[in-house]
């Protein structure tokens, strides 16, 4: 959950994909005046919060890349499929 200020309900969720980075929406982030804020980890009674330092907000699309100030400390991370061929079907991007 990435949340960018205390003292509103506000809050996103997110996809941690590297120990300190994070992925969500750019408008959980666009209209936020400084780059702060956490992100919690997990729920419950185990959840942990860890302060956001920055974020990156891609040139086009609803993305950004949040970066931690810690470690997310998860076991895994999603990996990116590295393929080099496409088919006719799909379109190649830039990430």
């Amino acid at each position: 959950m990435v949340r960018t200020s205390p003292h509103t309900g506000n809050f996103c969720t997110g996809t941690a994909i590297a120990p300190q980075w994070v992925m969500t929406a750019a408008h959980c982030v666009r209209d936020v005046p400084q780059q702060v804020g956490e992100v919690e980890v997990g729920s419950g009674p185990d959840a942990r919060r860890v302060p956001i330092d920055r974020w990156e907000i891609a040139p086009s699309g609803d993305v950004v890349l949040i970066h931690l100030a810690g470690d997310a400390a998860l076991r895994e991370y999603p990996a990116m499929e590295r393929r080099q061929a496409f088919s006719e079907q799909e379109t190649a991007g830039t990430v």
